[in-house]
């Protein structure tokens, strides 16, 4: 059985990249105001024939569901997120909310040499960082090929 600290670089990079990827879209949903859809009330259009497909086309019932559903799949999406990091241990907690789950961007260097106390070395924060990246990566269910083998 493989530790964290033991994986390749190449594991790292995926968890790092796949779990950073999610937590940037949660970052978005939760400090940017959804925009509702409206539908265009003008024909486009084109040169090509509009002939009978098979399928119906329902602008307004597919934009009235997108404004009703999206709104509650990006809270839970935001509450799951957020469960996650609440069950990580302390310092992986405040590393991953510092850096991650505040309005603005911060980076790594400002997390680990302002913001804790004490202040870490780039080492260990990076250690701690890539533990935590991990645990939610198995929390938030993303697949990454060499992971199921750590825990």
């Amino acid at each position: 059985m493989r530790t964290i600290d033991n994986l390749p670089a190449c594991v790292k990079q995926e968890i790092r990249n796949k779990v950073e990827t999610e937590l940037e879209r949660y970052r978005m949903w939760k400090f940017f105001t959804f925009q509702e859809r409206e539908a265009s009330l003008t024909a486009a259009w084109s040169d090509t024939l509009k002939g009978f497909t098979g399928t119906i086309s329902d602008q307004t019932g597919n934009i009235a569901v997108y404004n009703t559903d999206e709104p509650g799949y990006r809270q839970r999406f935001c509450e799951r997120i957020e469960q996650a990091v609440n069950r990580l241990p302390r310092r992986e907690r405040q590393i991953i909310s510092d850096r991650y789950m505040q309005s603005e961007p911060i980076f790594d260097y400002v997390v680990f040499n302002q913001l804790l106390d004490p202040p870490l070395s780039e080492v260990t924060y990076y250690k701690i960082k890539n533990r935590a990246m991990a645990i939610l990566a198995m929390a938030l269910s993303i697949q990454i090929n060499g992971l199921q083998d750590v825990f």
